[in-house]
């Protein structure tokens, strides 16, 4: 995998936290392109033409802000055929991995032809601002190091 795009929103820092580590991991990896940057700066033609687009989003009621569900409407718009995506998410309560069951649901359901090459990876954070709980960011580290695993034919 040549290049990957981390495309994120983060209200209280948690949510950039884990795109510093996976980005960090995927470096490690041997990546030589990471892009990482926030929702509302990222340019979806740009992004489109990653081999990889990571996205993640703070859990916001049950699922991810509306920054991040609109740059996923824009995104499945494109032909991504041979791109991987993966998605990540913080939640605090009960609301364990619906913010990325439903970022993966929006996605598959506007565009068949990018593969989203493994389960979500949601994160547990200790409160409304946080801090992550502990131990969680070491799973944005292995999140990193299987997406740079990841096979592309482009």
């Amino acid at each position: 995998m040549r290049r990957v795009a981390i495309v994120f929103e983060s209200k209280y820092g948690n949510t950039a936290q884990v795109a510093a580590v996976i980005k960090e991991a995927l470096g490690g990896a041997g990546v030589p392109e990471i892009v990482s940057e926030k929702v509302d700066s990222a340019d979806v033609n740009r992004v489109a033409t990653f081999d990889a687009i990571l996205v993640g989003s703070p859990n916001h009621i049950g699922g991810p802000t509306r920054r991040v569900k609109k740059f996923i409407r824009n995104l499945a718009a494109f032909d991504l055929s041979g791109k991987r995506l993966a998605f990540f998410d913080t939640y605090i309560g009960g609301d364990f991995g619906k913010a990325v069951a439903k970022m993966e649901n929006e996605f598959k359901s506007r565009n068949q032809s990018a593969v989203v090459v493994m389960p979500g990876l949601s994160l547990r954070v200790e409160g409304m601002k946080g801090p992550l709980a502990d131990g969680e960011l070491a799973k944005g580290t292995d999140f990193g190091k299987l997406v740079a695993e990841q096979k592309v034919d482009v």
